[in-house]
């Protein structure tokens, strides 16, 4: 009874497994999945049938999400080109709108200021600490502002997505009856705005690294390492881990360098990440990154942060108020995601013998990084620490 229990749990699994392709590729995919059993004709095990047609399916839909998305990274002109839409131009792209903003200048799945801006304080409060590719401040001065170099409905449709999974609103799901929709909605604006998008910017290596976060949320891994593999392509594109020539015409403010800086660092930290978690090394090396860390700003380090969302709480004070820290937190994360950068170089790069000597001194390094850790993020220095600061020790 026990072996057969497990025999019908494995082919409710399989059971699973071939309705999620079939969901997945719809109908255009469809025959794809049928060819692939029929050629494990060969095979009578249901499960190696399984195994071979997932397996098939998804390497021929990773091999097609990973085309380049930006055109040639190599070239000069992706860079210094007058359609880059790069902000190291000194003149400002502005939405067409009246002077007030609008819900509807950013996207078209609501036009409800009121829900946009709970979606938007809730991903402030639960996601951004955590992943944080932009500078909060320059994206509300380009959302009020209508400046696209630092906030584009793309990146706000991937955004607000995000926020939809820490809301308790039924019109943050898709379908308000079926919780696993919630952000679909946006999620589905964000990736048609994707494909017409007319070469990249920073708030599009933003929203990239975003949709990558939000796949890995569900669960779809591939996904995930694909839209970063798209981000790190738009990195190397804009060069925007190289400082400029001393040569070049071009003048950018400062609020422009850090905001720079923030998404750089920021998805170096992301990317080594990914690289740990697939057994994979990570395809922007520290080694290879000229921009100095993101700086410690006391009047940007300052700012409250509030458990929004919480329950009971009414969005006045409150014991789990405290200053946020947040660009300490990604510096730190920063210092973390180098050493890390270096051991999966170690473990991923070669089948050679791992030397004992080599472990010790990351082992070391790590130590020491948690050691160095700046007061305000030791967790015993607070009655209610912050959850990002948790993450991070």
């Amino acid at each position: 009874m026990r072996n057969r229990i497990i025999e019908l749990e494995k082919s409710q699994r399989d059971l699973g497994a071939f309705i999620g392709l079939l969901r997945r590729c719809g109908d255009g995919g469809a025959p794809q999945v049928i060819s692939s059993i029929r050629n494990m004709q060969g095979s009578s095990d249901p499960h190696l049938i399984v195994d071979h047609v997932v397996r098939d399916v998804i390497l021929q839909e990773e091999t097609q999400l990973s085309q380049p998305l930006f055109g040639d990274a190599t070239s000069p002109m992706s860079h210094y080109g007058t359609t880059s839409r790069l902000p190291w131009k000194t003149d400002e792209e502005s939405l067409p709108t009246s002077s007030a903003p609008e819900v509807s200048d950013w996207t078209t799945v609501t036009s409800d200021n009121d829900f946009v801006t709970d979606l938007l304080d809730v991903y402030f409060t639960w996601s951004h600490p955590f992943y944080l590719l932009f500078s909060e401040e320059t994206f509300y001065h380009g959302m009020h502002n209508r400046k696209l170099k630092y906030c584009t409905p793309l990146l706000m449709n991937v955004v607000l997505a995000i926020g939809c999974v820490y809301s308790d609103r039924f019109e943050a799901r898709k379908s308000e009856d079926d919780p696993t929709t919630a952000g679909d909605h946006f999620f589905d604006e964000a990736k048609l705005l994707l494909a017409n998008e007319q070469g990249v910017s920073l708030p599009t290596i933003q929203a990239l690294g975003l949709m990558s976060v939000r796949e890995a949320m569900r669960n779809e891994s591939t996904r995930s390492r694909v839209y970063i593999s798209h981000m790190i392509e738009g990195i190397k594109t804009l060069q925007l881990h190289v400082l400029p020539p001393p040569d070049s015409p071009s003048t950018i403010s400062e609020a422009e360098v850090q905001a720079r800086t923030i998404t750089l660092w920021g998805c170096y930290c992301l990317e080594t990440s990914s690289a740990l978690s697939n057994r994979r090394i990570t395809a922007l090396s520290g080694s290879t990154i000229e921009l100095p860390k993101p700086l410690i700003l006391p009047e940007l380090e300052n700012t409250p942060w509030k458990p929004y969302g919480t329950l009971h709480y009414d969005g006045g004070d409150s014991e789990m108020a405290q200053t946020s820290n947040k660009y300490t937190i990604l510096l730190q994360s920063s210092l973390l995601a180098g050493i890390v950068d270096e051991i999966t170089t170690l473990l991923f790069s070669s089948d050679d013998r791992i030397e004992d000597e080599q472990l010790n001194l990351r082992h070391e390094r790590l130590q020491k990084w948690f050691q160095d850790l700046p007061a305000e993020l030791d967790v015993q220095n607070h009655h209610i620490p912050l959850p990002q600061v948790i993450a991070l020790q």
